[in-house]
């Protein structure tokens, strides 16, 4: 719906993912006309560039970034592992940092 709304006001968007079936679903779904960009969340996590350059450097500037990409893990609260939380966090907290500081 966030996409249909961005479109019909004459936006630009990108969608961006790990999956490339997704990606496409995505954007028959949307209505999209430019190309979906296959990237991953955890990649900026792990200090690469790559969902950078899926979009920012395609772009002279971003006027909304929405970060939806998530990471669960199925434990209850006093089994949760440290290195689970790692990877947790990862994903959900500095991926979407670091992608909205690059761009």
């Amino acid at each position: 719906m966030l996409t249909k709304s961005f479109l019909a006001a004459g936006a630009r968007v990108y969608i961006t993912g790990r999956k490339a079936d997704g990606l496409e679903a995505a954007k028959r779904n949307s209505g999209i006309q430019q190309s979906s960009n296959r990237c991953s969340g955890s990649v900026v996590a792990a200090g690469h560039a790559g969902p950078r350059r899926c979009v920012c450097e395609q772009e002279p500037r971003l006027h909304v970034l929405i970060n939806n990409a998530g990471r669960t893990w199925g434990a209850a609260f006093d089994k949760f592992p440290d290195s689970a939380w790692q990877n947790v966090f990862a994903v959900n907290v500095h991926a979407p940092f670091a992608l909205a500081q690059g761009c």
